[in-house]
């Protein structure tokens, strides 16, 4: 095994792990003795205590030894084989070249195996040149005996050997040629077939060894070198197996008539160096576009930063202000120069307040983004609302660096909120003042009920009971005048009822119930109600409907209350012997398919300046005091109401003196068969159910009561005992009719005033009904009903809650409190005893 070639590396002082991967193994191969250095004087001092083979210079380190340092180093020590690593400037390694180096290599382009060839020649070029002045040197010293010279031969011969063992694993060919161009030595390896043959040697350049012009370009590099004595490098180009490889030629003087020659392949070297030059080309373009990307931000940067309406201010992490924009300066009314260097944070600190918590959070990195506001105060004393927004900018190495601020002048802002708060809070006034008015008005219209309708339920309640002839036979006078009377209670009556109608509608509290109805049956009912009033005047009722119209869905009581108001004004607005037409059509407008109502009429008509006023509350298009026709204006409004409730439309055209059309028309939303609907009929209010069965009565139709389902047989109670009904009720007249009534039909009344005496009496006389008024002194008829139903003893006896009230939900907390039915006054008598017997019946 050949002893270790002993190295210098002269480069910076890193751990073998931390060094560029070719130059590693120059510390683990055994072949290497390798001593790092960091300074020329350090190499210096090992190169004159020890014998070293070769010097590896690192000229890319900081503090690289120069060019006159190395052309010392390799005068003083020629047998040192001197190599130096270069960056990208390849003039550097030839002027090392020219100083004595033997070669030079780029150190990001090297790999371990180039380097070990480069070492290996330039070692062995070193000591062949040592041994060729040895032997070429004339030592014809007096006293030098044939010793000396044996020695030297037997010295040579070792070196051969040598010479031998590291020639042969080279890859570069050393050739030794004559002045004139004669090989005189060969030494091919298995990379450089070119020559051929050893045979060669003895032979001239330009016998075809090479092409005639590398022949003649290789012969003046060689006159070159034996002229100046100088290390002559070139390049060229050959033509190799239809390959074609780049060879680096390098030719150094032996002596005044010989030159060595390495010819060395670069061809991966050359296409590195290409792929080298396309890298640093694609590089530069990317960093050229970069830059330019780099600067169109900036400049996009500068111009937000200087025309931004925001006020824009930079700050190291200390709140020092080293940038801002002009918008800032005019919004504090302060120099920009005034400001740079100032605190951000004692800018925007307003009078009293503390120190900003969120910038304190953004300092100490827990937030990267914070937007608070503050109230400042500008040079000239005038106070700002501002909302500051801070940021932390971040640099290259993911550090915060600095601190953006924008500052948005809110002011304008804020009094505007101020002002919307205090229109808001008299929003609120205002709408508990509405509340309480409105509060006011329901509260007004229960009271305004009740005392309408408890008169008005002795009134009509005492008529029909006359009427019916309860107190005896009337004579036809006393039959004519008694009807006058209850007419005249029943029309006032409509009056209080259209007026609760429109203010629950006008409240939001009028519910509809939808279900399926016979529009024929609508028509004819609606019809049946105005009959008398047309017969009267001789006028002419007619209705024109398609025939086969499937079942519409509507409230059947609210939209046969419209069709009926209409047709009562055109009756009344229609002169004798005129003519009403009920028509009826389905309609198609897009995609929605309609049900129109058309009343239609002969009579007065209507100027085209009093139609829009038709549908206004409380507004008659003739209110002088001398009218001649009567009405309170609340029909048509209140028509217009309920028909948009159903989302339907109500229109009008007149002409005066010629005749009116009202037309109503509905969503048809149709039920084509009753056999697969399903029922959507809810229970309705029995102020509702007394009208419509008043409606009904007046044409003379017959209508049974929607809760129960009278028959002929329920008319018959049992015989051997008179029930017991205790009525509690506060009116005299409410007592005297109901009591009297009650009687001529065999039922024992027991009254009492209050509800206390109601439930001392129901206690005493366990009666067999209780007809229970809501409004009474003491203890109200709903308490009443509730101390009741909490004793087992009525548990079961039937309780008919009886109000004047009328109003939306007293059904529901009349049912709530205990009560089995609730009626609405003024009563019809005869459907309250059929209550009750079906009540007796039942229990």
């Amino acid at each position: 095994m050949q002893p270790p070639l002993h190295l210098l590396l002269l480069g910076e002082t890193l751990s073998h792990s931390d060094l560029q991967s070719f130059l590693v193994p120059l510390f683990q191969k055994p072949q290497w003795a390798t001593i790092q250095v960091s300074s020329m004087g350090e190499a210096l001092d090992y190169l004159y205590e020890a014998s070293f083979d070769g010097i590896l210079i690192d000229l890319t380190i900081p503090y690289a030894p120069d060019l006159e340092a190395i052309a010392h180093l390799c005068r003083t020590f020629p047998s040192v084989a001197t190599i130096t690593l270069i960056g990208a400037d390849q003039d550097l390694g030839l002027q090392a070249i020219q100083q004595g180096a033997q070669d030079y290599l780029f150190k990001d382009a090297t790999s371990y195996e180039v380097l070990e060839r480069s070492l290996y020649c330039a070692i062995e070029r070193v000591r062949y040149q040592g041994r060729s002045r040895s032997l070429d040197t004339p030592k014809f010293v007096e006293g030098r005996d044939l010793a000396n010279r044996k020695r030297a031969e037997i010295a040579l011969h070792h070196s051969g050997h040598i010479y031998d063992a590291l020639i042969q694993p080279l890859p570069d060919l050393i050739l030794r040629m004559s002045g004139d161009g004669k090989y005189l030595d060969f030494f091919p390896t298995d990379t450089f077939q070119v020559l051929g043959s050893p045979d060669v040697v003895g032979k001239s350049i330009f016998d075809g060894s090479l092409p005639y012009e590398l022949a003649v370009q290789r012969m003046q590099y060689i006159q070159q070198a034996l002229e100046t004595g100088e290390l002559q490098v070139y390049e060229q180009t050959l033509e190799i197996d239809e390959i074609v490889h780049t060879e680096e030629v390098r030719i150094t003087v032996c002596d005044d008539h010989e030159v060595l020659i390495i010819v060395r392949d670069i061809t991966d070297l050359k296409q590195t160096e290409a792929a080298l030059y396309q890298l640093n080309q694609e590089l530069e373009a990317r960093v050229k576009q970069r830059t330019g990307a780099l600067q169109e931000s900036e400049e996009r940067f500068r111009q937000i930063f200087e025309q931004s309406p925001l006020g824009i201010a930079i700050s190291d992490l200390n709140g020092c202000i080293s940038r801002l924009n002009a918008s800032l300066s005019a919004m504090l009314e302060c120099p920009a120069s005034e400001l740079l260097d100032q605190s951000i944070y004692d800018l925007l600190q307003s009078p009293q307040q503390d120190d900003i918590p969120q910038l304190q959070q953004i300092l100490e990195h827990t937030l990267t983004i914070v937007s608070f506001e503050r109230q400042p105060i500008t040079k000239t004393g005038r106070k700002l609302w501002v909302n500051v927004t801070s940021a932390l900018i971040f640099n290259a190495f993911g550090r915060p660096s600095s601190i953006l601020h924008l500052i948005e002048d809110i002011s304008d802002r804020k009094q505007t909120e101020e002002k919307l708060q205090q229109v808001n809070e008299r929003l609120t006034l205002t709408n508990a003042e509405l509340y309480r008015a409105t509060r006011m008005k329901d509260e007004f219209l229960a009271v305004m009920s009740h005392e309408l309708r408890t008169p008005l339920n002795a009134i009509l309640g005492m008529s029909e009971g006359l009427l019916e002839g309860f107190l005896g036979e009337l004579n036809d006078r006393q039959k004519h005048s008694i009807s006058v009377i209850e007419r005249s209670g029943k029309h006032l009556l409509d009056l209080i009822n259209d007026i609760l109608d429109l203010s629950k509608i006008e409240a939001g509290k009028l519910e509809i119930q939808l279900a399926p109805a016979s529009v024929k049956s609508l028509c004819e009912n609606s019809l049946a109600f105005v009959k008398q009033q047309a017969f009267k005047k001789q006028i002419q009722l007619t209705v024109d409907i398609t025939e086969s119209l499937p079942n519409i869905i509507v409230d059947e009581r609210r939209i046969r209350q419209a069709i009926i108001n209409l047709l009562s004004n055109a009756v009344k607005f229609t002169p004798d012997s005129g003519s009403v037409i009920l028509e009826v059509r389905p309609l198609q407008q897009a995609a929605q398919l309609w049900l129109q109502f058309a009343v239609i009429d002969t009579g007065i008509g209507i100027a085209p300046e009093d139609v829009k006023q038709l549908f206004t509350p409380f507004v008659q298009v003739d209110s002088s005091l001398n009218r001649q026709y009567e009405g309170t204006g609340l029909g048509l409004a209140l028509v217009r109401r309920l028909v948009e409730l159903h989302q339907g439309k109500v229109e009008a055209t007149s002409t005066l003196g010629k005749g009116s059309c009202f037309t109503i028309c509905l969503p048809y939303t149709v039920q084509s068969s009753a056999s697969t609907s399903k029922s959507l009929i809810e229970e309705l209010p029995l102020a509702s159910i007394q009208r419509i069965g008043q409606e009904f009565q007046a044409s003379g139709e017959a209508i049974a009561p929607l809760k129960f389902q009278p028959s002929s047989t329920v008319t018959t109670l049992s015989t051997t005992r008179i029930p017991s009904i205790l009525l509690a009720e506060d009116n005299p007249a409410n007592v005297d009719t109901l009591s009297c009534y009650l009687e001529s039909h065999s039922f024992q009344v027991k009254v009492a005033k209050n509800g206390r005496e109601a439930i001392a009496l129901a206690q005493q006389q366990a009666p067999d009904l209780i007809l229970m008024d809501i409004q009474m002194p003491d203890i109200d008829g709903l308490e009443a009903i509730r101390i009741l139903r909490a004793e087992p003893q009525f548990a079961a006896i039937p309780i008919i809650a009886l109000t004047a009230l009328a109003m939306v939900g007293d059904r529901e907390r009349c049912l709530a409190a205990g009560a089995n039915d609730y009626l609405a006054k003024p009563i019809p008598l005869k459907a309250l005893v059929e209550t009750i017997q079906q009540f007796l019946s039942a229990f």
